[in-house]
């Protein structure tokens, strides 16, 4: 094979890895998403769970809830393993590359010296194409075969993140299942149930103490204005009119109505 054909060939492996690794990351991407769509599920059936509604329903949920989380558990395990934590070989920078073919002639040129220098120690001179050509292939066969062994770890685990978020979808089908058919939703508005709401409990009964302490002090301090303040002062009664006889005299030095009458 000529070594074109090889640089190209190099080439489209890396290129080809790398479109892997990105196909990879999307399906880890929707292992992602079916675990959390799954994880709502189970998290509404255990927070709305009426405990009470039928013991052998619950007695068969919780197994099967438990199992099913179990197997979430394990699949989110998987699902980050190919996620996170990989690194991958990349080609060197373009500079890097054009400054190893600089050094490539600036090495020609300093062996020429040298030959020309000490003609019984000379020391071959290098093709800088073909040296740079192989370096290159070295370079994107290294790379592939790295990327190809982690894509394929990757591809591994997200595999079997799919097949545990199957078989933990079984378990959680069938408590569902229990679920709608025993009706054991607790919010159900076919059921009346008593809601307790420790927080708002709480603040109505301060509130009620609140207020029975303000009747309270009202009453006191009604009762504190009763006895503290006395009796306002009475009226005086004016005099009644005195009624006179027809014989009725003033006589000198008395005043009206001093003499006896009757009334």
């Amino acid at each position: 094979m000529p070594s074109f054909d090889r640089l190209s060939f190099y080439e489209r492996l890396h290129h080809h890895e790398l479109e892997i690794k990105e196909r990879i990351s999307t399906r880890a991407q929707i292992s992602f998403a079916a675990i959390f769509a799954t994880a709502t599920v189970s998290v509404y059936i255990l927070r709305v769970l009426d405990y009470s509604s039928d013991p052998i329903a619950f007695g068969f949920i919780i197994p099967l809830m438990a199992g099913h989380i179990l197997g979430m558990l394990i699949a989110t395990k998987y699902a980050l393993e190919a996620f996170w934590g990989n690194w991958f070989a990349s080609m060197p920078l373009a500079n890097e590359i054009f400054d190893y073919e600089q050094s490539l002639q600036k090495y020609n040129e300093e062996t020429t010296i040298y030959n020309r220098a000490y003609p019984a120690s000379a020391q071959a001179l290098v093709n800088v194409e073909t040296t740079t050509q192989a370096f290159l292939i070295q370079r994107y066969r290294i790379c592939a075969t790295h990327n190809a062994k982690v894509n394929k770890k990757r591809s591994d685990h997200i595999h079997t993140c799919i097949r545990f978020v199957v078989y933990s979808a079984l378990p959680l089908f069938i408590s569902a299942a229990l679920f709608v058919s025993f009706d054991m939703d607790a919010s159900s508005p076919r059921k009346s149930i008593k809601i307790n709401d420790d927080a708002i409990s709480n603040e109505i009964v301060k509130l009620n103490a609140q207020i029975k302490e303000i009747i309270q002090m009202k009453q006191k301090e009604t009762e504190e204005k009763k006895v503290s303040n006395p009796s306002p002062p009475k009226m005086p009664t004016p005099p009644t009119v005195r009624v006179a006889l027809e014989d009725f005299k003033i006589e000198d030095g008395e005043m009206l109505n001093e003499r006896k009458t009757t009334k």
